[in-house]
């Protein structure tokens, strides 16, 4: 195998995954998987694609770098396929609901699952919402920068962890542990909403929509005082 190099965003998450047999739902080329096994993961790695040319991609990836006795490909759609042999599941560079999604609809539920290792880049209150109804919290959480677009990755474990409406906005863990990334988050759409409330162009209803979004901000804030 050639030498895998990927993106920061790929090595937070490839710093997430434990050494146990693992699915990565929309594997895309595959190269969090290469990594995982150049690093020495033994497997076995399950990657999958649900669409042809992709799927195609992946497979010839695997195999080019000699990767086929650690990493098998599957064409699936998200958890639809027998995965009760896996303890770990990877799923990453999706929206938070499409991930949600993914998991709620599990053909054989997460029983089997450890840890669920989940980069939403979107819709994250919305994802946090339902693994913690799936019946799992975070014990570790990051918050990246790319292209400038600021989302968390994060690491679950069965259990259940009190959340408000806060916690589950921008991430318990994260709050707890003062995430430098999330307060830059936080302080740079607090100026941007105070600029923007100050502007006499702007309708009652956006105001008030505002107001809301500054009140959460703010309770975010708290936890860095």
């Amino acid at each position: 195998m050639s030498e895998i190099k990927i993106s920061p965003r790929l090595k937070k998450i490839a710093d997430m995954v434990e050494p146990f047999p693992c699915i990565d739902i929309g594997a895309d080329h595959g190269y969090l998987d290469l990594y995982l096994v150049q690093r020495g993961h033994k497997g076995p790695i399950l990657a999958t694609e649900n669409k042809k040319g992709p799927y195609k991609r992946l497979c010839d990836n695997i195999a080019k770098n000699s990767a086929s006795d650690y990493v098998n490909c599957l064409f699936a759609d998200g958890l639809d396929f027998d995965y009760r042999d896996y303890q770990e599941v990877i799923i990453a560079g999706m929206g938070g609901k499409q991930i949600a999604n993914i998991l709620s609809s599990a053909k054989y539920g997460l029983n089997n699952f450890l840890y669920l290792v989940l980069e939403p880049q979107s819709d994250a209150y919305t994802l946090r919402k339902v693994v913690d109804k799936l019946g799992f919290k975070a014990v570790c959480e990051i918050y990246l920068n790319e292209q400038e677009k600021t989302y968390p990755v994060i690491k679950c474990i069965k259990g259940h962890d009190e959340c408000d409406e806060t916690m589950f906005k921008y991430g318990k863990f994260s709050l707890e542990n003062n995430d430098r990334v999330l307060y830059k988050y936080l302080i740079k759409n607090k100026i941007r909403i105070d600029r923007l409330l100050q502007s006499e162009l702007i309708s009652k209803s956006s105001k008030n929509q505002l107001k809301r979004q500054l009140n959460q901000i703010k309770e975010g804030l708290r936890y860095y005082e």
